[in-house]
């Protein structure tokens, strides 16, 4: 197999999420001898210590991105990974030395930002196993790109939108049930100061289409509206009043509030789940739905190969069928197809 189509495959296999197969992928060269042509490749390294990350074996990440750092020492992808493994270990002060040379690079960067955030606000070792223990620390790890499946839903709607076409289809991935954390947390720091609730609209329109165009009034109460669903722990409102905020030409600091207020949303169990949406209800306007969790009915169709992937068929029976929704499971599931089942996911 050639360099080119090997990693290309191994970086595919890591956007879906099936981090095993990128090893056996890129490790069968380590075993059999590492082929000349891959020896300084950092991307072949990168890809393995990042699956590694993903799978939870810390020595395995540890190793290859030991590897990928004599090729290359400034990358942002390495400074990122490198900063989340410490992270992940407790070792804070060497954390911050890699996500503060990643701000060098790019003064911007989101994932570096949010890191030293938690870092200065709440990175006690009680803190940083929560993290681990609920996976809540991935936000940290170097990020994988969009599911294939989810672009192709993305394209999907877009082409039904041009054609306004009334069908529309519905990603979402179906996540173990999760312990609620009944604590809130203390958002006094997200409060809008006077000068953003007087200026909350954006005045500089070219940096990007509004999907909502609201006024200072509007953009306040919506905001207003997502701290106080928070509160209540309707975390599914608080939701969709932040995918109003950013998808709206609220200004840039409001939408920064707004997206890193979803890092305290928690994960619900069947019993938790407050606010449901029905299946209509999103595919009439899924950006305001993204990242809800939804409770639904339907039968299974279309399991591949690998057993992550399946098709749901929303609706109260066969026969009477909403809408089909692609499945993308965290581990393998053993599901015949046309099975009756009741899944809970994030959209």
């Amino acid at each position: 197999m050639a360099k080119r189509s090997m990693l290309d495959r191994a970086k595919k296999l890591l956007r879906e999420r099936r981090f095993s197969e990128v090893i056996k992928l890129l490790e069968v060269n380590i075993v059999e001898g590492i082929a000349p042509e891959y020896r300084q490749s950092f991307d072949f390294f990168y890809l393995l210590a990042t699956a590694y990350m993903y799978q939870g074996d810390m020595g395995g990440a540890d190793t290859y991105l030991q590897k990928a750092r004599k090729i290359k020492m400034r990358d942002m992808r390495l400074l990122l990974a490198e900063g989340a493994f410490f992270l992940r270990r407790g070792d804070t002060a060497r954390a911050v030395e890699y996500y503060l040379e990643a701000l060098d690079m790019d003064p911007r960067n989101k994932i570096a930002r949010r890191a030293l955030k938690f870092i200065k606000t709440s990175a006690e070792p009680e803190a940083i196993t929560r993290m681990i223990e609920t996976g809540k620390i991935k936000q940290f790890f170097p990020p994988l790109g969009t599911h294939p499946a989810v672009r192709r839903c993305i394209t999907a709607l877009a082409v039904l939108a041009v054609a306004a076409a009334a069908v529309y289809a519905v990603v979402f991935v179906v996540l173990p049930p999760r312990p609620v954390d009944s604590g809130r947390a203390d958002l006094s720091a997200f409060y809008l100061t006077d000068e953003e609730a007087k200026n909350a609209v954006d005045t500089d329109l070219s940096t990007g289409v509004y999907r909502y165009v609201l006024s200072d009034n509007q953009i306040n109460d919506t905001y207003k509206a997502a701290l106080r669903f928070f509160q209540q722990s309707r975390d599914n409102a608080a939701q969709v009043e932040i995918n109003r905020v950013l998808n709206s030409n609220a200004a840039v600091s409001i939408r920064q509030k707004a997206r890193l207020l979803m890092d305290y949303l928690t994960e619900p169990t069947f019993d938790s789940l407050g606010d449901n949406y029905a299946y209509k209800t999103v595919a009439s306007e899924p950006a305001l739905y993204l990242d809800c969790f939804v409770s639904w009915s339907g039968s299974i169709a279309n399991m591949r190969e690998d057993a992550l992937q399946c098709d749901l068929l929303v609706g109260d029976t066969p026969q009477k069928v909403d809408g089909f929704v692609p499945l993308i499971f965290d581990a393998p599931l053993n599901i015949d197809g046309g099975q009756s089942v009741h899944v809970l996911g994030r959209i």
